[in-house]
């Protein structure tokens, strides 16, 4: 059994875990001790707080006295000595239901509202106002789906940690027939993923995702690394395309245009650059869903043995596959450095819906697609009235403007064009 603190911040929340042990639970009740009240010999929680010069003292004090218990209490330290003074918080011990989205985004709000100058009262009725709104915008798709988010922000492992118990989730192969030797990203290394690694990806499978579904994402996602200074392996990259060029200078990201093609339209410029390589989309839409199957719980997988099949099908064949559309949008307002998923898993028993779907979020794109071939589906969500069916259930999407949906249901290489629309900012 252990004991959890969490600290949840507008910006950086922290959270660690720590055995029960007399010395350690001496730890806790002292540490809780400075954000609680005392009352009758017993300590109640006060959970918001407004950091301190004081609380920032408490804290030091106490953990100078138990650091070499752990480790970690040194980066707690750390932690509270790096929030700024007059930073609200919200502290809870112990409680698994503030994991829970609604009291996350609960938890979030005040705290935004409290930090923003708005006092308890105003904070507490401009809460009870965005909570309502939240509940019409969330109520179906959380009475439906179980929400998984997949953002660590650091080195996680999906899978098992022992590599002599391996079985590969793309090949079907256990540990000696083929070996986990090498780092596996769940998500492709060249596209910012630093922190989410798939265990049970075997070399022979890395290797070959590598120059097939990978490569083709890469390709695909590129111009948004190069357009938002987005560092890979070898940095930030200059794109060369049939028709023009982007490199960044100082900082800045400078558009080539090679071309007679008249660009500017009323005002605005619009410039289409055409890829060098032709690119398979269907690869694109695979790797995906490669992300998704490489993180969901073992148990999950039985669900998907034709999804599987299908990521390891020969490529650039030609064929055509009824698949769902994948929804694109521009959120300039939000920027993932780090790529972040949110899968959601039916809870229930509602075949209008897919079993499983995810939402990816990279630089300032936000994905929503469906996991196809999913066993306990019954629906073909290619079909233009059940994918209507299925987005209806995610409000807070179909409430948003300028979706683009896009169809990758072709096996082959094609020539592929990317538009980059530039207007002026409106002041």
């Amino acid at each position: 059994m252990c004991h959890t603190f969490t600290c949840h911040a507008v910006e950086n929340p922290l959270s660690f875990q720590m055995e029960v042990q007399p010395r350690a639970t001496d730890f806790f009740v002292r540490l809780l001790s400075i954000f609680s009240k005392a009352h009758e010999n017993e300590l109640h929680l006060i959970p918001v707080h407004k950091i301190s010069l004081e609380h920032k003292k408490r804290i030091h004090e106490l953990i100078v006295q138990y650091e070499e218990m752990c480790i970690k209490l040194k980066g707690v330290d750390s932690y509270f000595e790096k929030l700024p003074e007059g930073e609200h918080v919200y502290i809870s011990v112990d409680s698994p239901n503030v994991a829970s989205p609604d009291q996350s985004v609960r938890i979030y709000e005040l705290l935004r509202l409290l930090n923003s100058g708005a006092d308890c009262d105003q904070a507490q009725t401009e809460l009870e106002i965005k909570m309502r709104q939240y509940t019409e915008l969330f109520q179906t798709l959380q009475e439906n789906y179980e929400f998984i988010p997949i953002n660590p922000p650091k080195r996680t492992l999906y899978g098992e940690a022992d590599k002599q118990k391996r079985t590969c989730r793309y090949c079907g192969k256990s540990n000696g027939t083929v070996s986990f030797r090498h780092v596996a990203h769940a998500f492709p290394e060249s596209l910012g993923n630093k922190t989410i690694i798939s265990a049970e990806e075997c070399d022979g499978c890395n290797s070959s995702f590598a120059s097939t579904v990978d490569q083709d994402a890469f390709e695909y996602f590129k111009i948004f690394r190069a357009l938002y200074g987005k560092k890979g392996k070898g940095g930030i990259p200059t794109l060369k395309f049939k028709n023009g060029e982007i490199r960044h200078v100082d900082g800045i990201p400078c558009v080539k245009f090679f071309s007679e093609e008249e660009c500017f339209k009323e005002g605005a410029v619009s410039i289409p650059l055409e890829y060098i390589k032709p690119l398979n989309l269907m690869n694109v839409y695979r790797c995906l869903v490669k992300f998704v199957v490489g993180v969901i719980k073992p148990n999950e997988l039985k669900h998907f043995t034709r999804t599987i099949a299908w990521i390891n099908e020969p490529h650039n064949t030609g064929e055509t596959l009824e698949l769902p559309k994948v929804a694109m949008r521009l959120d300039t307002r939000d920027y993932h450095d780090q790529p972040s998923l949110v899968i959601y898993r039916r809870k229930v028993d509602n075949l209008n819906l897919p079993y499983m779907h995810a939402e990816l979020r990279l630089a300032c794109f936000i994905y929503i697609f469906v996991i196809p071939f999913c066993s306990t589906d019954q629906k073909d969500f290619s079909r233009e009235e059940n994918y209507a069916d299925f987005w209806k259930a995610n409000t807070h999407y179909a409430k948003l403007d300028q979706w683009v949906y896009e169809t990758w249901s072709i096996d082959s290489a094609v020539d592929f064009t990317y538009r980059i629309n530039i207007t002026q900012a409106v002041q």
